[in-house]
């Protein structure tokens, strides 16, 4: 016989002891009854499929290829396949997107002896054997390239587990227990288990190892490696430990038994099935899942005493899984070519959906991306399948609300029983009606939102009309203001800020404070602001009726020495703005101590204040002006970013002028397309000479005003004077009073 062909044959007996209770001998075929009696110990039969049957999403052929072992899945939900080909050296592990597509095949050298096993960090672990027994373990990186081995001449016939805390733990066949650094795959401790050609391995959530090995023995191994408890069963223990939510430990005995463990070690109950039994699979709520030899799915509560059990059409081959939605998946197996079966049972025991395979052998399942379930034929064939959403819909198609209340959407799909129930809710206007993640949807102000409810699992949507009013004669919020725009404390300073809600008569006058930066200035539901530290920060108040929104600037000195300020700005119009400016970084002052609010201000050092106010992080681009040579080095970038941006523009004859000193008219339209806001192209100002001012300034004026931009300070009468020089105060104060406009 030759040796591939020999080995083979070894590592199929292998499996066979592992994945059964029972060594060999034939699987008696299921008999279904059609019974159905009340929970607990409830009889159901595989032959009543209740629900939709699922659609196949992808199959993946391996072509030429056998599949050995168990798959996993990883974090990304990447699907890994171990194989084995027809010639010799075509051994190794496949990588399949969750689309179905191959994301990359490797060749592990050996071939793979143990189930997949996937680490919380994507790492991929697989054993491998050789010709002569001795094989490593493998760790690969989701990209498929090795990142360590371990063990050159052991045998892996069960695979590895990982705590809490990463630490890996394996065991292969000469008896020991190794816990390996996860990182590169040396041995932290190992601890002698005993000459058993497997152990199977379990960690519980406070890092206890269980070890349950071919002789009657479940060892319990502290984090530290030293022994904790030993336990001796009633016969040899055939399958890997399972442990539940209350640390509990379920291990597999010859005879169908299944036995409860205690976290202190000792005995809590037991429970026989017919025939040999698989592992166990713990559900959330300590429900007990193992298949058996009889065609049958056990359902055990945490007492041991039977909860269900559902007969399905052949010995249960494979150790259940259970998925996101609380649904157990089932393999079984036939002697016949072809009569394999995966069922979706329902957590009170009904069968969901039964999906036939064309081969006698099937793997355990995997649950992909969606509650995808991933089920594999030995030969070669893997299968998504899934109940796909045909329809969704809303509860309600029109909702009627009035600011400030809530109302409940309820997303329908068809059929019932999807795989993937997920719905992604949104609105299309979250500032008159917002939706939460559960379809709690929220009234702002008045106005029409649409609020749609997609399926993550195909795209179908619905939608429902959300239409906020007031109630009748109520008086509804235009708009919110602030004392200050500015204010300078010193560490320890509070004071109190006061919001005016406009129309003073609204009827909804509710407003929430809040802090950019609570580590240096905070803010309580009064509006009373207390420096911490130094710094600056934006103490915003934002209306609950329409969400309209105002803010202060507010820097913090030392508590001890002067707060940042000139010898030229004392009494100043401007004052607290040049100081708030200065603490920001805005702008700063000359090296003689004065800060010359009165001169005036370039077009290039004006756009360099406002880039070093906003902040962005938007990428400079190349300037197109005739005189870009002009433009100076220090001022370059801030000027790249602002035509980026279109916050600025050259001149008809296509230049920039950057040493000119800007306009009011210029830095009123600069600053109001930083802010954001909305401009009425037909408004016009309140200042007496609002007819001078150019069309092209006369919305970026009025919305300026209406806003609180102070862009004209510190002069009689109340005039504009668009083509004036702006001083470097009223540069400073412009931007100071932008950002307390401009939400962040």
């Amino acid at each position: 016989m030759p040796k591939r062909k020999h080995l083979i044959m070894v590592l199929l007996f292998l499996l066979g002891c592992a994945s059964f209770s029972s060594a060999a001998g034939a699987l008696p075929a299921g008999d279904p009854t059609t019974s159905i009696i009340p929970l607990p110990g409830s009889v159901i039969s595989g032959a009543v499929v209740l629900q939709e049957k699922p659609a196949v999403r992808w199959n993946y052929d391996m072509g030429n290829k056998e599949i050995l072992m168990d798959p996993a899945v990883g974090p990304d939900g990447t699907l890994y396949v171990s194989y084995i080909g027809k010639s010799a050296g075509d051994q190794g592990l496949l990588a399949i997107n969750p689309n179905g597509t191959l994301q990359w095949k490797t060749d592990t050298k050996l071939i793979v002896s143990t189930s997949v096993f996937t680490g919380d960090d994507g790492t991929v672990y697989v054993g491998t054997m050789g010709f002569f027994g001795s094989g490593t373990l493998l760790a690969m990186n989701p990209n498929g390239s090795v990142k360590w081995s371990f063990g050159q001449d052991l045998l892996f016939h069960t695979p590895p587990v990982a705590g809490k805390d990463g630490v890996l733990y394996v065991a292969p066949g000469d008896g020991v227990l190794y816990a390996l650094h996860s990182a590169d795959g040396s041995v932290k401790w190992s601890i002698e288990l005993g000459k058993y050609s497997s152990i199977s391995l379990a960690v519980g959530d406070d890092g206890t190892v269980y070890a349950a090995n071919a002789g009657d023995t479940l060892y319990a191994i502290k984090p530290n490696g030293s022994m904790k408890w030993t336990f001796k069963g009633d016969a040899p223990f055939i399958t890997s430990p399972a442990v539940g939510p209350e640390g509990v430990i379920y291990v597999g005995s010859s005879g169908g038994r299944i036995t409860a463990v205690s976290p202190d070690g000792t005995k809590r109950g037991g429970f026989t099935a017919g025939g040999g039994i698989t592992s166990a699979a713990v559900g959330a709520d300590g429900a007990i899942y193992f298949g058996a030899e009889d065609s049958t799915l056990y359902a055990l509560l945490p007492d041991m005493k039977l909860k269900w059990k559902a007969v399905l059409n052949g010995p249960v081959s494979a150790v259940p899984v259970i998925g996101a939605d609380g649904k157990i998946y089932a393999a079984t197996s036939t002697k016949k070519a072809a009569g394999s079966s995966i069922y979706a049972v329902l957590p009170s025991g009904r069968v969901g959906w039964k999906f036939d395979m064309k081969t006698s052998k099937v793997y355990k399942p995997a649950v992909g991306p969606g509650n995808t379930l991933y089920s594999l034929e030995s030969s070669g064939l893997v299968y998504a399948l899934s109940i796909p959403v045909n329809k969704i819909a809303l509860n309600q198609s029109e909702l009627a609300l009035e600011p400030g209340t809530s109302g409940n959407l309820k997303a329908v799909m068809e059929p019932a029983n999807v795989s993937n129930p997920k719905v992604i809710w949104s609105s299309t206007n979250p500032g008159i009606a917002s939706v939460d993640s559960s379809g709690a949807v929220t009234a702002i102000s008045s106005g029409k939102a649409t609020i749609t409810a997609t399926a993550a699992d195909n795209g179908l949507s619905a939608a429902c009309v959300v239409t906020v009013s007031s109630k009748s004669g109520a008086i509804e919020v235009t708009s919110v203001k602030l004392n200050k725009f500015v204010l300078s404390l010193r560490m320890g300073e509070s004071e109190t800020l006061s919001a005016t809600v406009i129309p003073t008569n609204a009827a909804n006058k509710k407003v929430a404070w809040k802090s950019s930066k609570p580590s240096a200035v905070q803010v309580d539901a009064k509006g009373k602001v207390t420096a911490l530290s130094v710094g600056t920060a934006q103490i915003s108040v934002k209306t609950e009726d329409g969400e309209f929104f105002a803010a202060c600037i507010v820097t913090v000195a030392a508590a001890s020495g002067d707060a940042p300020s000139y010898a030229d700005t004392k009494g100043n119009w401007a004052e607290e703005s040049i100081r708030a400016a200065a603490g920001m970084e805005v702008a700063k002052g000359y090296p003689d101590g004065t800060f010359r609010p009165d001169a005036n201000i370039t077009r290039a050092e004006f756009t360099v204040m406002l880039m070093n106010g906003l902040k962005t992080d938007t990428a400079a681009a190349p300037l197109k002006f005739k005189d870009n040579e002009a433009i100076p080095s220090w001022a370059m970038a801030a000027v790249q970013k602002a035509v980026a941006l279109g916050f600025i523009n050259g001149y008809a004859d296509g230049s920039f002028r950057p040493n000119a000193n800007i306009t009011h008219a210029e830095l009123t339209s600069m600053v109001v397309k930083a802010s954001g806001l909305p401009v009425d192209p037909g408004a016009i100002t309140g200042y007496a000479d609002d007819g001078d001012i150019p069309a092209w300034a006369k919305a970026s004026a009025a919305t300026a005003e209406k806003n609180g931009i102070i862009v004209v300070g510190g002069k009689p009468g109340n005039n504009f004077t668009p083509k004036a020089l702006a001083s470097r105060a009223e540069a400073v104060s412009a931007i100071v009073s932008l950002l307390s406009v401009r939400q962040q």
